[in-house]
């Protein structure tokens, strides 16, 4: 009900007619021009929306979702996070140190949509709508955030001390080489008969058994 809080819902919608919705259900609310909805974002742009943020808010709603991109942006930008408790996501959150883990639940007999879900969008937005969000958790977290401005502050230090404690490019790197020198350990001790295997077996991928 703050006159000084705005809702940014950035992103590209699908189906096109979902931005409708979504404005519709701010006038319901009475948020009026304080519900701002852009479309996809060109590349020079998320920054700036973060800059200008307070809260990142990632209400998942499908099992697309595998890490969460926006969520380290976001994390590096400083901002307390309230995300869905869903794997992939909360990869990003230490439940009430850097934000909140929103329980999130997918409803039963969901399961028979999953065999469209790599070729199929509209399953993909059936599949979602079988999504229960905690929405009073969700509601609570929004509340103590806005009106805590020390917690607020200091979970979004914390998620910048996160960001750059994991995903510093010289810790990402040290990791890559460590990979690199693990796998080559790996090959150097491969018995031949299984190195003559593997070859084999990799030429003929993709191709009929």
């Amino acid at each position: 009900d703050d006159p000084h809080h705005y809702l940014v819902i950035a992103g590209q919608p699908a189906p096109e007619a979902y931005a409708q919705k979504l404005r519709e259900a701010g006038r319901e609310l009475g948020l009026g021009d304080r519900l701002i909805i852009h479309g996809e974002a060109d590349m020079q742009l998320p920054s700036l929306y973060y800059g200008a943020a307070d809260i990142f808010v990632f209400p998942g709603d499908n099992i697309v979702e595998t890490w969460g991109q926006t969520l380290c942006e976001a994390k590096a930008s400083g901002l307390p996070l309230v995300v869905s408790d869903w794997d992939g996501l909360r990869t990003h959150v230490e439940h009430q140190e850097n934000g909140f883990l929103i329980p999130t639940w997918q409803m039963p007999a969901s399961q028979r949509l999953e065999a469209f879900l790599p070729i199929a969008p509209t399953e993909r937005l059936a599949h979602a709508q079988n999504v229960w969000l905690d929405t009073d958790a969700l509601t609570d977290a929004l509340k103590l955030l806005f009106h805590d401005e020390e917690l607020s502050g200091r979970m979004g230090a914390r998620s910048r001390q996160m960001a750059e404690e994991k995903y510093h490019w010289n810790g990402v790197m040290q990791q890559w080489r460590a990979l690199w020198d693990e796998l080559e350990t790996i090959a150097r001790n491969e018995a031949p008969e299984n190195m003559q295997a593997r070859r084999e077996y990799a030429n003929r991928l993709g191709l009929p058994v």
